[in-house]
């Protein structure tokens, strides 16, 4: 029981570190926290950038176009991708933002697809 307890408080913290790393390593902008609270990854001259892993695409989206509203930039996506598996999930934002013809700017990190 002890050993569930502390995976359930630790695996969260790990999975949102990571994505703090990626912003660090990658993003050539700033974070920045909007009026209404929430807080844009990446911000640069162009682009308001939600960094997310591959399997929450679907958030990372909606996070995207909320910043893009909110700061009159373009909508960015940066998809960390772990594993060959996660390739589903780039195909699949990508068939979404083209059926919409939505301007959102998708790139990856991590595994090539």
């Amino acid at each position: 029981m002890k050993f569930m307890t502390f995976l359930l408080v630790f695996v969260p913290l790990v999975t949102h570190g990571g994505e703090r790393e990626y912003v660090e390593q990658y993003c050539t902008g700033i974070p920045k926290t909007l009026e209404d609270g929430t807080r844009v990854d990446c911000l640069t001259s162009h682009y308001a950038i939600e960094y997310d892993f591959a399997y929450k695409y679907h958030e990372a989206l909606g996070q995207a176009l909320h910043y893009s509203r909110m700061t009159n930039k373009l909508p960015g996506i940066v998809l960390i991708v772990e594993k060959t598996d996660d390739c589903k999930y780039v195909e699949r934002i990508r068939l979404t933002i083209n059926h919409f013809w939505l301007p959102v700017r998708v790139q990856t990190v991590g595994v090539s697809c």
